[in-house]
């Protein structure tokens, strides 16, 4: 059975979701980055609103937009990223992902 996260209290759920290409974008990327080590899973929540994806510890990290920022943030709720363009809050998903484990981003 799957566990359900909650969005983070102190967020205002999205009311613009991520876009299909985004979400696929980002199953593809966790797809590698579980492949290699550095995620342990992803999840998709309110029809696309915002996903997860968790690192090597099961930590969530959220991405999501609202206002048409995309956004990232770690269960802690502290801003790691935010961006109008989806690509640069990816980066950072990365790089976030590769320091936690020791890799050179």
């Amino acid at each position: 059975m799957a566990t359900i996260l909650p969005f983070p209290k102190k967020r205002t759920i999205p009311v613009w979701g991520l876009t299909q290409e985004e979400c696929d974008t980002i199953h593809a990327l966790a797809y590698d980055l579980i492949r290699e080590g550095r995620a342990t899973g992803v999840s998709i929540h309110n029809d696309g609103q915002y996903m997860c994806v968790f690192d090597g510890h099961g930590e969530p990290y959220f991405i999501g937009r609202v206002d048409n920022d995309c956004y990232l943030f770690n269960a802690s709720e502290a801003l790691i990223a935010e961006n109008r363009r989806f690509e640069v809050v990816i980066d950072a998903l990365q790089e976030i992902l590769t320091e936690k484990i020791g890799h050179p981003a």
